[in-house]
């Protein structure tokens, strides 16, 4: 399917280049009628092509069908997961599993087959998510089999989820790994599966490419016949944090992907600049830390983290530098992405209070209120009266401002980089998704926007701010 992006566009005024013109210029410029794209200096459709890997659906139908699904990372892929999803009925309606297994080279990995035959080697290998309560589902096992069906209420929770998600396993390069099941449905519906790679903190990397037929290439050849040539990509995170700090390869692999499907496409890859475990390790000062009474820590560094903050520049410098060298002809701009789902808002902020760490607490330049007021000030987003009220205020302030700071440096960084030739595009700003947060809208640091602008907007071609999630279903 060919998604148009729904970027809000900003305008962006050339910045003076530090670097030689290389390749195509991509950049959004001003217009009569408002924003628009122009690929060196030709007006083009405001349209882009955003795909990732690793995902494979297929139909499931009345009868037991085998379905089979293979993988061959590019690198190796420790602590993997394997996700499945459906689209299950409004009303009454089920999907049925058995006889799971998957292998590596031919050899079963521990713990899939057999895995439905009874509770104990269900919970073993298999979770689930989001949990049964909220979706309204119910699951069981029997003879064998492991079944999801929706009963007769018509208003669901939810529709649309995870199934389950498997415990760990490794993948190792030029690894064959092959998933195979069989399952049937009340009704023809389409199962999604996907391998994720997690790195030691929990969190997703890249997801693996799957099958021998290529589905993204087709999907580039699609969009290259509608006339988008735009490809944002999601590549997976290059910033090691040992040796030379960066591998590249599945930015390359993915990258030679796409050119070979679409020789003229233009790539505009979406990486992270989550500083990885490694290099926390070696600069623990630089964790964000949670509630300053358990002194809880984050997987993720600080970005009020002066050492965090010179590090992703630096790496970010040295992936623009990458695809300028490896891809002269195609490099056609940036997506650095980063903390909570790569969309930058404070990790865990839905759940947790942040803001305990060294650097944010010098960026505050005062003690940090305790969670207790913040959370006394917190209903609906509003600051109440008390004696706590204005230093609630002025470091939720401040968190916005220290997003906003970071993000701007990024953007300026990126922009100077490409000399001013390529697009820089950033996830910021959703409103109105966070407006009705737990911990308050101001502990996700998205309401910084118009700070954001002011310091950055000739930097910055594209912010990508969804309306509400919840209006999808």
């Amino acid at each position: 399917m060919l998604l148009a992006t729904g970027l809000a566009v900003l305008l962006a005024s050339a910045s003076s280049a530090s670097c030689p013109a290389i390749g195509p210029e991509v950049r959004v410029r001003p217009c009569v009628d408002g924003p628009g794209l122009f690929v060196d200096g030709r007006r083009v459709a405001p349209w882009m092509f955003s795909v990732r890997d690793g995902s494979r659906s297929r139909p499931v139908t009345k009868d037991w069908t085998r379905l089979e699904f293979t993988a061959r990372p590019q690198s190796d892929r420790r602590r993997c997961q394997l996700h499945l999803k459906c689209v299950l009925p409004e009303r009454r309606g089920f999907i049925r599993f058995r006889n799971f297994s998957v292998t590596t080279n031919g050899v079963d990995v521990e713990g899939f087959r057999g895995s439905f035959d009874d509770a104990g080697r269900f919970v073993r290998r298999w979770k689930m998510w989001p949990p049964i309560a909220t979706t309204g589902w119910t699951n069981y096992l029997e003879h064998g089999e492991w079944a999801v069906e929706v009963g007769p209420v018509e208003d669901r929770p939810a529709r649309t989820g995870y199934l389950p998600h498997s415990s760990f396993f490794d993948l190792m390069k030029g690894v064959e790994c092959k998933v195979s099941f069989e399952t049937r449905s009340d009704e023809v519906r389409w199962l999604q599966t996907n391998i994720y790679a997690v790195d030691d903190t929990g969190r997703h990397y890249c997801p693996v490419a799957m099958d021998s037929e290529d589905m993204l290439m087709k999907q580039v050849r699609m969009a290259s016949e509608a006339g988008i040539d735009i490809v944002s990509y999601i590549c997976g995170d290059s910033w090691t944090g040992s040796g030379e700090d960066c591998d590249f390869a599945e930015l390359d692999a993915m990258s030679d992907r796409i050119l070979r499907a679409n020789p003229k496409a233009l790539l505009v890859p979406r990486f992270g600049l989550d500083a990885p475990e490694a290099w926390l390790r070696r600069h623990p000062a630089a964790r964000m830390r949670y509630d300053c009474t358990t002194g809880q820590v984050s997987r993720m560094a600080s970005v009020s983290s002066p050492e965090y903050r010179k590090a992703a520049c630096r790496h970010l410098r040295a992936l623009i530098a990458h695809m300028q060298a490896r891809y002269p002809l195609s490099f056609a701009g940036v997506h650095p992405c980063g903390q909570q789902t790569h969309e930058w808002f404070y990790c865990d902020s839905p759940s947790r209070y942040h803001g305990y760490d060294i650097s944010t607490r010098a960026a505050f330049g005062e003690e940090a209120p305790p969670v207790a007021a913040r959370k006394a000030h917190a209903p609906m987003g509003f600051v109440n009266v008390g004696s706590r009220a204005q230093q609630v205020f002025r470091f939720n302030r401040m968190l916005q401002d220290e997003m906003a700071g970071f993000l701007a440096n990024v953007a300026h960084v990126a922009r100077e980089a490409t000399g001013g030739r390529k697009l820089v595009v950033l996830f910021y700003g959703y409103t109105f998704e966070f407006a009705t947060m737990g911990t308050a809208p101001a502990n996700t640091g998205h309401y910084g926007l118009q700070r954001l602008l002011d310091m950055a907007a000739a930097d910055i071609d594209m912010i990508a701010a969804p309306i509400p999630y919840g209006d999808r279903g």
